[in-house]
């Protein structure tokens, strides 16, 4: 993959500007769209091909009406020693395998491929609609965790989807982890005898007040069918319970600007709380026992994870019957006090496997003697998230300083069965939920959707809240589903005593995003590394990028640190850390196949550490790579990202994978991306 460096040319005088015929005054004309780009020169080796562009107004428009760029040319008898099948290039004598998987070709110098013509399995009819491998034919039979199967499965895949190989090995068994396969259309590759019954009536209202869900459903006879067994529908709920309710506003206050009287009031509501069993009661809402919920309640991975907890607050609020205070980490990393000296109980503790501190007393919150939160650390990882446009983006990089203090702070709170049994659980998330509020404060500056995505995870009903049987709060009873969760000044009568980060308000950071990306001198809308060639610069450098590592990790993991580093020309330094956020008994959500289904992608700006070693300018941030230290997590090394349009979180931009790393390995998390550079 080549680079192409494109050239802002600026405004030098009002009214004035660089064309392609030179220096004129005027307005500016409006470039048509590129052209293709023409034949390689060269039949054989390094060449150039051009494609070019016309400009609207006779006195021209900035920038180049032609690009260059060089080009590989593969002619017969090139004598290259360089084959290319499915998108790889190979040398002379490489062995490859084919599609199919039972024969063999080999690349000869000449660029062709000699292949060996045994008898393969079918390269079927039945097309590929999604996945990472979309477009390609299904090969039947293929094996895959030691069963043969001959139509498409939906074996081990999380939403249960069919889907089938597009690659396997010479014994026909599927080659995972290379994003070899794809999901199958319609009853493609299975029993087109599969017959829906008539639906059957739809169940009853999940809310006796308010809106609620209801689920119909359905049999499929005679084979497989292709749909879902189960619809669900909105519906409202008109029972008894119904009665308004009245809103007293409470205040949330940071915990250390509490008073002595107001820490006392608190500390006695905790305590009547616990002897009432009312606390460890709403805790289970949590996690263990897991009695409420199939499995743990609280949803970690999907985009749920922020609403649910926001609920959660509010019904431990309601047992308390005062403001849930905060405990902003991003300014203060030592533990507050208050509550510290009560004894948490944890509802049936003694029945738990593997915790991760020693206790003595197996029903009782411990607190580790060995805890460092590190603010500043934190509230980078915070702006960060706080840079996101987009609900999803927001929701993955927040996780980042949320998993990160739950991991620090080590015993119970280390573990999602045993988090919300510790009194800091909900200082930690009372801000976690503030951080939520600044952000939807942030979208409504930005003139954004404060709901964002209509996404299925937001359009429906959050368990156990649902469920009149174990939630007698009717406020969360009555505004259960994920995006009635953003409206909460009016469902949940509580808000904060402010609403700022790092000492400033939504207006003022985004003030300060502009002011930064104002720094650039560039024109936001063009790319250095798109269009025009080095020879047609502006004598002024280009700006340097924004620089990113892109971690993958997956939405179902155990609880652990993962550090990585950020390598140039075979040196490598230590460049930060990532947390996950799990259970010792939560096995990570890796299929061998990596997908958004299954993991995501989050950002950590590496910049400053870039520009204290040196690492930037001519060009070397396009060979910098990125490693895990230790790779318990088996996903792919992460990526390196460049971005010069203000360097906001989960825009466009450029991405650089490692020499080891092929570009199907990460799946469809790279799409979003307008470049990617390496991984052949």
């Amino acid at each position: 993959m080549f680079l192409i460096i494109l050239t802002a040319l600026g405004t030098t005088d009002a009214g004035c500007y660089w064309g392609h015929n030179g220096y004129g005054c005027g307005t500016e004309g409006v470039w048509i769209s590129w052209g293709s780009w023409s034949t390689c020169s060269s039949s054989c080796g390094i060449g150039n091909q051009v494609r070019t562009r016309s400009c609207s107004q006779v006195g021209g428009c900035s920038g180049s009406s032609q690009a260059t760029q060089q080009c590989q040319g593969y002619g017969y008898g090139c004598g290259t020693g360089k084959c290319t099948y499915r998108g790889r290039t190979y040398s002379e004598g490489a062995q490859i395998q084919t599609a199919a998987g039972c024969n063999t070709c080999t690349c000869l110098v000449n660029g062709n491929l000699s292949c060996t013509e045994k008898f393969c399995p079918s390269v079927s009819n039945c097309t590929t609609v999604g996945g990472p491998d979309a477009g390609s034919a299904c090969i039947f039979p293929f094996t895959f965790d030691g069963v043969k199967y001959t139509k498409c499965t939906t074996h081990r895949d999380m939403d249960g989807k069919a889907w089938c190989s597009t690659f396997t090995d010479s014994r026909g068994t599927h080659v995972g982890g290379q994003g070899n396969w794809g999901y199958c259309g319609g009853v493609c590759g299975r029993d087109p005898k599969g017959l829906w019954t008539p639906w059957g009536a739809w169940g009853t209202c999940s809310s006796s007040c308010g809106v609620g869900s209801q689920v119909r459903t359905r049999s499929c006879s005679q084979g497989l069918c292709s749909g879902s067994s189960k619809a669900t529908q909105q519906c409202q709920g008109i029972g008894d319970d119904c009665s308004p309710q009245t809103c007293t506003k409470r205040v949330r206050r940071n915990v250390n600007t509490l008073t002595s009287s107001e820490k006392t009031s608190l500390s006695l509501a905790l305590q009547k709380a616990i002897s009432s069993k009312d606390y460890e009661n709403i805790a289970n809402f949590h996690g263990f026992p897991e009695t409420l919920c199939s499995g743990v309640c609280c949803p970690h991975g999907s985009l749920d994870f922020l609403p649910w907890h926001r609920l959660f607050m509010v019904q431990m609020e309601e047992v308390l019957g005062e403001a849930l205070p905060y405990w902003d980490w991003t300014e203060n990393g030592s533990v507050p006090a208050l509550w510290e000296s009560l004894a948490a109980p944890i509802k049936q503790g003694n029945l738990l496997s593997s915790p991760r501190c020693n206790r003595p007393n197996l029903n009782t919150v411990i607190r580790s003697s060995s805890i460092t939160i590190n603010a500043n650390e934190l509230k980078k990882k915070t702006k960060t998230a706080f840079m996101a446009t987009t609900f999803a983006i927001f929701h993955d990089q927040i996780s980042l300083p949320h998993n990160e203090v739950h991991v620090s702070m080590e015993c119970e709170m280390w573990d999602t069965r045993t988090a919300a049994y510790d009194p800091i659980f909900y200082l930690h998330h009372a801000y976690v939920d503030k951080q939520f509020a600044f952000w939807q404060e942030l979208q409504r500056l930005r003139g954004l959707s404060l709901k964002m995505e209509n996404h299925p995870d937001l359009l429906k009903s959050l368990p156990p809240f649902d469920n009149k049987k174990f939630n007698k709060l009717q406020k969360t009873r009555i505004f259960n589903w994920g995006n009635e969760t953003f409206d909460y000044k009016e469902n949940y009568c509580y808000e904060y005593d402010d609403l700022t980060f790092d000492g400033e308000t939504p207006e003022e950071f985004l003030s300060a995003m502009t002011s930064s990306d104002n720094d650039i001198d560039i024109d936001n809308d063009i790319d250095p590394t798109q269009g025009a060639t080095v020879q047609e610069q502006l004598p002024a450098a280009p700006p340097l990028p924004t620089v990113y590592v892109g971690i993958i990790l997956p939405k179902t993991a155990p609880s652990g640190f993962h550090q990585f580093a950020l390598c140039l020309a075979g040196s490598c330094v230590s460049a930060g850390r990532v947390a996950t956020f799990g259970s010792p008994s939560q096995n990570t959500s890796s299929p061998g196949i990596v997908a958004k289904k299954t993991h995501y992608l989050v950002e950590y700006e590496v910049t400053d550490l870039v520009n204290d070693l040196g690492w930037k300018g001519s060009e070397s941030e396009f060979k910098l790579t990125a490693k895990l230290v230790n790779n318990r997590l088996k996903v792919p090394a992460p990526v390196v990202i460049l971005r010069y349009r203000g360097g906001e979180v989960g825009s466009i931009g450029t991405v650089v994978i490692g020499p080891k790393q092929q570009r199907q390995d990460y799946g469809d998390l790279l799409d979003k991306f307008e470049r990617i550079i390496g991984g052949n």
